[in-house]
């Protein structure tokens, strides 16, 4: 019977070996694992899930194994969806980049953070889409690097 990890913020559930939520990057690595069987009861808040219309994007952050689902709308920064890995990078705004799908497509948009965001490489303009695609690299300050894995 496989193992889990449920987050105790989110309730998401992860993998056994997790050290950090893959949805909302709280640190779970003092969790013990349940069994699926007893962790069977699903939680009661709502929490997305990959559908056709409601896709998510894979993204890995530089230095971290596991890849993190982002789906429509959600914003990364110090105080939004990953804040856990990203508190310490005080270049990185509390509400830097979002991400976007439309039209089938991927979008990052800088949310006019203090210190850019960048798309392989280049200063991307805050407020504006910009499309992004497998093998990416979304940079928050040029401090974080994204990847992006795969769209969904």
């Amino acid at each position: 019977m496989p193992l889990i990890k449920i987050c105790p913020a989110c309730k998401a559930e992860n993998k056994a070996e997790s050290i950090i939520c893959n949805f909302c990057m709280t640190d779970i690595s003092s969790l013990s694992p349940l069994n699926t069987d007893l962790a069977s009861e699903k939680p009661t808040n709502v929490l997305q899930e990959e559908t056709k219309e409601n896709p998510c994007l894979l993204v890995q952050f530089e230095n971290h194994n596991d890849s993190i689902k982002i789906y429509n709308g959600d914003i990364i920064g110090r105080h939004c969806k990953c804040k856990e890995l990203l508190q310490k990078y005080k270049t990185i705004s509390r509400k830097h980049v979002t991400f976007i799908f439309e039209n089938n497509k991927w979008y990052i948009q800088d949310l006019n953070s203090s210190n850019y965001t960048y798309l392989n490489n280049q200063k991307i303009n805050p407020g504006t889409k910009y499309e992004i695609k497998p093998k990416d690299v979304v940079s928050l300050s040029q401090d974080v690097d994204i990847k992006i894995i795969e769209g969904m």
